[in-house]
């Protein structure tokens, strides 16, 4: 885990008149080499933070991860489960009211 630091910025504008900041940082890996980034994040409304925490792979130090990065996709088990429940719903309707009159016949 490093701390990355804002040296610069700008914006960016595209066709639809939508604008977002992008960032330029550097951070000093564990190895003591610096390393620069941009970082592109349309939640920035205004400047972008002055630092960024960002976790870095052990062997590859210039892929990091923020910390946002790690959260995105992580939904709860429930939604998950309720859509099982759903499916299982509708196969067991199909089953009854499709699939065994057409059947028993």
């Amino acid at each position: 885990m490093v701390i990355a630091h804002l040296y610069d910025y700008h914006i960016i504008e595209d066709d639809n008149n939508h604008w977002e900041y992008v960032g330029k940082y550097s951070y000093t890996a564990p190895n003591g080499k610096q390393y620069k980034m941009k970082w592109r994040d349309r939640h920035f409304r205004k400047t972008p933070p002055e630092t960024i925490t960002l976790y870095l792979e052990k062997k590859n130090y210039r892929r990091y991860y923020t910390k946002e990065s790690l959260n995105m996709g992580k939904h709860g088990g429930g939604l998950s489960i309720l859509a099982y429940a759903v499916g299982f719903f509708l196969y067991l309707m199909l089953i009854n009211y499709v699939i065994a009159p057409l059947i028993l016949r």
